[in-house]
């Protein structure tokens, strides 16, 4: 994990008043589990917005918070006290394979989900326990999140705090990799990298960091090179199209 230097207001007319008790949660998080986890889904594409001045198409409802268990095994399951500690409970285990990572507070319209995960290709002896005898998921693009995770100082109200998230290059990472999974739709993943695309960024030195993983992970949206996706098409801002279209053609090149 990386330290960086930003400072981003949490401040969006996105920002429903869940969604403002949900980023309030992710500060409670962050100060009791410090280190070893990082934002990502929904709530991570508009924080990169933030820090650029502009807003995503849509927001998510929910907040996913990757553990690294890479750099600290007890990281999961200090998580998952803390959310229990703030009132969180588990929303129920599938009838197979033990998966538990969602968790949830209050009720509806106004009720919180938090999902915890872990990052993909952990290996078989890699604890993934939430609450017993609950398993969290290994995502998709998780391990290359974790490892360029940065940290962004955040003002929420009066209120400051520490968030880590992927830097911009693993965040498009993970959100092409998310639309490869085949139980979700992948519209929304689509909306996010396209938006994650258009931010400034410097292509050539981004490049340059791409794995062998990464180019596989950024093949799976391919459907982006046709001008007119609708994940495009969601982006009001002619310049920030183009320059999205034009960031995902020369990261995707062979």
């Amino acid at each position: 994990m990386t330290g960086a230097t930003a400072f981003v207001a949490i401040e969006s007319d996105l920002m429903t008043g869940p969604l403002v008790e949900l980023w309030g949660v992710l500060l409670d998080l962050s100060e009791r589990v410090p280190q070893a986890w990082s934002l990502i889904g929904g709530q991570m594409v508009l924080l990169h917005g933030l820090e650029h001045g502009r807003t995503p198409p849509a927001a998510s409802a929910d907040l996913d918070v990757l553990a690294d268990l890479q750099s600290d095994q007890l990281s999961l399951s200090r998580l998952v006290t803390s959310l229990g500690d703030l009132g969180f409970a588990p929303a129920g285990m599938s009838p197979q394979g033990n998966l538990l990572h969602r968790y949830m507070r209050g009720a509806a319209p106004g009720q919180l989900v938090v999902d915890v995960l872990a990052p993909d290709n952990l290996g078989p002896r890699a604890n993934l326990t939430t609450t017993p005898p609950g398993r969290t998921l290994e995502v998709p693009g998780g391990r290359q999140a974790v490892q360029r995770t940065e940290s962004v100082r955040v003002r929420l109200g009066e209120r400051l705090g520490t968030i880590h998230r992927p830097n911009l290059l693993g965040a498009i990472v993970a959100k092409a990799a998310a639309v490869g999974i085949k139980t979700a739709p992948p519209d929304r993943h689509f909306r996010d990298l396209a938006f994650l695309l258009s931010l400034p960024m410097n292509p050539i030195e981004m490049r340059g960091q791409l794995e062998k993983s990464d180019r596989k992970k950024l093949a799976l949206a391919v459907a982006l090179h046709d001008p007119q996706h609708a994940a495009w098409r969601e982006l009001r801002d002619a310049a920030a199209r183009a320059d999205g279209q034009a960031a995902y053609a020369f990261l995707s090149a062979p």
